[in-house]
């Protein structure tokens, strides 16, 4: 594991049908392939939400990690284990090769990394 952020509070849940965007900054330096990923931990509580699917579009390679005791495979797999159909969870990152820029000082900077 590279990097890991725990106790991020998502500030966009909107209900069914609607898909929210919440960022959350990392400041993690990575060299070669990387995963993104999360975990919401339901264990003890009643599950409050759940990430959007793409289920027909160009593909990635989306995990997701099935806890015991719920009659699929444990561990992380493939969405389509328990769920059916997903080319790809709805999960993206923004990098920067020189990670100073983040550090922009002026809006203008900030605009210009994208």
């Amino acid at each position: 594991m590279l990097c890991l952020i725990f106790g991020v509070e998502l500030d966009n849940l909107p209900y069914w049908p609607d898909c929210g965007q919440n960022d959350v900054p990392v400041d993690c330096c990575v060299l070669g392939e990387f995963t993104v990923g999360w975990w919401a931990d339901f264990t003890e509580q009643p599950l409050q939400w759940c990430i959007c699917a793409d289920e027909d579009g160009p593909g990635g390679y989306p995990w997701t990690c099935v806890m015991p005791g719920l009659g699929y495979p444990t561990g992380w797999n493939h969405p389509e284990v328990v769920f059916g159909t997903c080319q790809s969870l709805l999960i993206g990152a923004y990098f920067a090769e020189d990670p100073s820029q983040l550090a922009s000082p002026s809006w203008g900077r900030i605009k210009a990394l994208f």
